[in-house]
């Protein structure tokens, strides 16, 4: 058995199963508004010789079929705490309207995947740019 730890928990897990942890954290709920800003963590390991490129294609096709309105924005090569990342930024139409999302992929020397997605309704999108911005800048890839 193989161990998961965090700072609230901890449990057995067999040792041939994958971590495929998700974390996640929203800002306050502002008075009268239903959503709110959010990042969420995702981690699968890539497929045997999947290139952290060809990795992020596969992500934006699955996003394309999945979210209902999708429009990608941008896609960029570039790097946080000095390796290589791609980053995402695309909309699409959610259950209250309109969302903003901006995504960071990186692998890891272990080749596993992770996801770092920061999303917004879209009336929110300029307030919460800079704090999304500090978040992405403060990534470091195997423990970095």
């Amino acid at each position: 058995m193989a161990r998961f730890e965090n700072s609230d928990v901890s449990f057995d897990v067999p040792s041939d199963w994958q971590d495929k942890t998700i974390v996640a954290f929203a800002a306050p709920v502002p008075a009268g508004k239903q959503s709110t800003a959010t990042v969420v963590m995702t981690k699968e390991p890539v497929r045997q010789g999947e290139t952290l490129s060809r990795y992020a294609d596969r992500q934006l096709v699955e996003l394309a079929k999945k979210l209902p309105g999708f429009e990608l924005t941008d896609r960029k090569d570039a790097a946080t705490g000095g390796q290589p990342v791609v980053e995402l930024s695309f909309s699409w139409k959610g259950g209250a309207g309109w969302v903003d999302q901006r995504m960071i992929i990186g692998v890891t020397k272990q080749g596993i995947a992770l996801n770092l997605a920061a999303t917004t309704p879209r009336a929110d999108t300029a307030k919460y740019a800079a704090t999304f911005d500090r978040i992405f800048s403060s990534v470091k890839l195997d423990g970095g």
